[in-house]
């Protein structure tokens, strides 16, 4: 059985698809993106002076993230692993006796980790 496999870039800010491209059969994963990401980038009007490849930027984000704060356990952690360990906390917002809380379903150990790779990192807020 043949699949399918879609490839859009899309502009964020104006949600218009720029470019899109259909692949037949069985394509490894990002197998030339490259091609359709420089039609999008064709695409974008004049006026649009910098442009960014999000996967290539999302990969050294979570390089450096790997390697200058978080502890050695998870120097080997794939993409996915880190992105549910660190950047999907699920919580829940809690209103009571004019407070506000926020609830975190993660262990205490996870959100040290955390704590501490922010404190590590040179972040401007």
């Amino acid at each position: 059985m043949r699949g399918y496999q879609p490839m859009l870039a899309v502009w964020a800010e104006t949600g218009l698809i720029l470019s899109d491209e259909f692949r037949d059969g069985n394509v490894p994963a990002m197998m030339s993106p490259l091609t359709s990401a420089n039609a999008a980038f064709r695409a974008l009007p004049p006026t649009v002076e910098t442009f960014y490849y999000r996967g290539v930027i999302t990969h050294n984000i979570l390089t450096a993230l790997k390697r200058l704060a978080l502890p050695a356990e998870y120097l080997s952690a794939r993409p996915k692993r880190l992105r549910f360990l660190f950047l999907n906390l699920a919580g829940r917002v809690l209103h009571h006796a004019r407070t506000m809380r926020l609830r975190l379903a993660t262990t205490v150990e996870r959100l040290a980790d955390i704590a501490e790779a922010f404190a590590i990192l040179p972040l401007r807020v």
